[in-house]
């Protein structure tokens, strides 16, 4: 199974083990009392931590209706669901994130099939592509978009995966498709370093600009905005309509995740787990964490809240009312290179070795950081 490591053009159980459900004591320095009168570490305390062994490499998590569901390198996927539940779809690496669109779920593998199935593991369709799927689908109306390393975008019936259009670029594509619903425009990056502006009706290119550096992972788009980095390390904030540069800052170094949205930042993570935090609105730097943190590329645990986990699997949170101070949670001792991700109050990642975890955090403690509480280092 392949992992986006350094660069584009090469991006790098059979038996569940055990399950168990445990509490463990989270690593908090000071808290805020409670709104129940304990402190927000008793509360904390109490979290709820589910781990999965399942002996295979997996692929980037995704959290479903607060089920964490993953794809496996000998072709499953994995639904932490009661004991767990594989669902074999392939004979190739499964290499997105699954999506599920109404009832139907999406996948994408290593051989380029985009897979469309029930929940129950029946194929409803396949379509095969001539290059690796790694970024998750897109919905928009009733086309199901996907991009390949073929550097084709797919615009496919989600009911039978027939080809409505495909736009043809000249790079690999390596995350996901964005989208203005409303208007029908489509923004895509992808290997040949351009930004795209594509119509979701008919896949003809409206505008695109050229920023010669690959962009090596999804493009970013909110309020009429995208934000996207370049390979070289580049962040960008672009105008949707207009599709001209509203700011670029260089964040120091190489980048092979998309940048993180919240409220008011935009937080970045090098391919060495260097973190940056940059304003919203003018793009101007305005921390960095420290470079020993060494994290993987981070989530939002709320609007203004960010989580990730060490390399070395520490989790932390990064609240924006304590300038993205760390507050750390719990130390998983275990190797981490892909994104968790993270949905009212529930966190899941899947590590190197082959584990799949969901930590439930309990609403006083979420209520307690979400409200500016859980760090007093200020």
């Amino acid at each position: 199974m392949t992992i986006n490591m350094l660069n584009c053009s090469k991006l790098v159980t059979t038996k569940i083990v055990v399950l168990a459900v445990i509490s463990v004591s989270l690593l908090l320095s000071s808290c805020r009392p409670a709104a129940d009168g304990g402190s927000a570490g008793d509360d904390a305390a109490r979290m709820r931590v589910q781990s999965v062994q399942t002996g295979q490499v997996l692929g980037p998590p995704a959290l479903i209706a607060d089920e964490v569901v993953v794809g496996t390198a000998d072709g499953r996927v994995f639904f932490m669901r009661g004991d767990g539940i594989y669902l074999k779809l392939s004979d190739f690496a499964i290499t997105s994130a699954v999506r599920r669109v109404d009832d139907r779920y999406f996948v994408g593998d290593e051989d380029g099939v985009l897979h469309c199935f029930a929940a129950d593991g029946t194929i409803l369709w396949r379509f095969k592509t001539d290059g690796k799927i790694m970024g998750a689908v897109v919905a928009w109306r009733d086309l199901i978009l996907v991009g390949s390393y073929d550097q084709v975008l797919y615009a496919l019936a989600a009911a039978d995966g027939g080809v409505r259009w495909r736009c043809e670029t000249k790079g690999f594509i390596h995350g996901s498709a964005t989208l203005d619903e409303e208007q029908g425009w489509i923004f895509l990056g992808n290997c040949d370093g351009v930004l795209r502006k594509i119509s979701a009706a008919d896949g003809s290119v409206l505008a695109e600009i050229d920023l010669e550096s690959p962009i090596p992972a999804s493009v970013v788009y909110a309020d009429g905005h995208c934000y996207l980095l370049t390979h070289d390390g580049d962040l960008l904030c672009v105008d949707g309509a207009t599709m001209s540069t509203r700011w670029r800052s260089a964040t120091g170094g190489d980048a092979t995740s998309a940048p993180l949205l919240l409220k008011n930042a935009v937080l970045t993570c090098s391919s060495a787990g260097e973190v940056a935090v940059f304003d919203r609105e003018s793009g101007q730097e305005q921390k960095r964490l420290p470079a020993d943190l060494r994290l993987a590329p981070l989530a939002a645990f709320s609007a203004d809240v960010a989580c990730g986990l060490s390399k070395r699997g520490k989790l932390y949170l990064f609240p924006a009312v304590h300038k993205y101070d760390t507050l750390p949670l719990e130390d998983f001792q275990c190797d981490v290179e892909n994104a968790p991700v993270a949905a009212e109050g529930v966190i899941a990642f899947a590590d190197d070795h082959g584990g799949v975890w969901r930590l439930e955090l309990p609403p006083a403690f979420v209520r307690t950081v979400l409200s500016g509480g859980g760090n007093d280092k200020d």
